[in-house]
């Protein structure tokens, strides 16, 4: 996940070029529009989600929360799924753009049939308001016309949940950076080779994820007792938090500094020197080109701190050069 402590040059680094590419917005994007320019509406037309447990932190722009569909047949939560929805922290324009390239990356995704990328469920939810009569609230969906009182239309999407832990969790890394896994040298490689084939078809989608670290890969459940050695392994992963995507060959604005970003080309950096930025990505005015090959170097590095080589992947850069901004940047684990 994004941490906290990342620090922006300005707030439309984050977005890519979504202004530039306006004319190419999808439907997932279009769908999270509002009238108020990112300000809640009430008239909720869309599936109505009951939210359960509580808020937790996913990133420094957003939030997740459990969620339920209500059925409009029998008003009850559905039971089938598992579903999380990600809303903005702001009501804002600029929450509005980075959640809108954010769906518009996973509907991408969906749409040219990858695997390995956390799949987008619903990319205008209406949530029902805590403390609303339920009976009213069902009735009210199965006529579509609910009321502000009942239900919101926040800036955010649903999506599946996936509860089995990051890659992160899973490689348990000691203080230096070293996995402490058992099972590493029985999965390590399967697990690589997932987040490879997802990358590749993100890419073949024409989005970059921009952000590929262990955190940002999610695992399913690994049984407690497994009975055997591909069952000690995770059987499925998904690269998750893709709030940093941008469409590929588009031009976005520099950072001054993301912080704990040591899995990131330095061209993406405006402090970086010229001669660090072997992917040629710097257009030298404070921009750079969203290139797959930002996601291939990220990737690289993360093979190599699995213990695997990067020559056992195709396709990736020979020279990555310098990871990371040149300055320091304060990081929180």
């Amino acid at each position: 996940m994004i941490r906290t402590c990342l620090m922006l040059a300005t707030a439309s680094l984050w977005l890519g070029d979504a202004a530039r590419d306006s004319e190419n917005v999808d439907m997932a994007g279009a769908a999270l529009e509002n009238d108020e320019a990112g300000l809640q509406k009430s008239d909720c037309k869309g599936n109505l989600w009951r939210p359960y447990g509580t808020w937790k932190k996913a990133g420094a722009w957003g939030e997740v929360f459990d969620v339920r569909k209500v059925r409009e047949t029998n008003c009850k939560s559905s039971t089938s799924g598992s579903y999380v929805l990600k809303r903005g922290l702001q009501n804002d324009a600029d929450t509005l753009k980075i959640f809108k390239t954010e769906a518009n990356a996973m509907q991408a995704a969906k749409d040219n049939g990858c695997v390995g990328i956390v799949e987008i469920e619903d990319t205008a939810p209406c949530l029902e308001k805590e403390g609303t009569n339920k009976a009213n609230t069902c009735s009210a969906t199965r006529k579509s016309d609910l009321l502000q009182w009942m239900a919101v239309k926040p800036i955010g999407f649903v999506m599946q949940k996936k509860d089995g832990g990051t890659l992160k969790d899973w490689l348990q890394f000691d203080h230096r950076g070293r996995p402490l896994q058992p099972n590493l040298a029985t999965c390590g490689m399967a697990l690589l080779d997932k987040v490879k084939k997802a990358l590749d078809c993100l890419h073949g989608a024409q989005y970059i994820h921009g952000d590929v670290k262990p955190d940002n890969i999610f695992l399913s459940k690994v049984p407690n007792n497994p009975k055997t050695k591909a069952a000690r392994c995770p059987a499925q992963l998904w690269l998750a938090d893709l709030g940093l995507s941008s469409k590929i060959d588009n031009l976005v604005t520099q950072w001054n500094c993301y912080a704990c970003s040591t899995h990131l080309p330095a061209g993406m950096f405006r402090d970086a020197p010229k001669n660090s930025d072997t992917l040629a990505i710097s257009d030298g005015q404070g921009n750079f080109v969203a290139s797959a090959a930002i996601d291939l170097c990220s990737f690289k590095l993360l093979a190599e701190r699995m213990g695997a080589s990067a020559d056992s992947f195709e396709g990736l850069p020979v020279n990555c050069g310098s990871m990371g901004p040149r300055g320091t940047c304060n990081c929180r684990e």
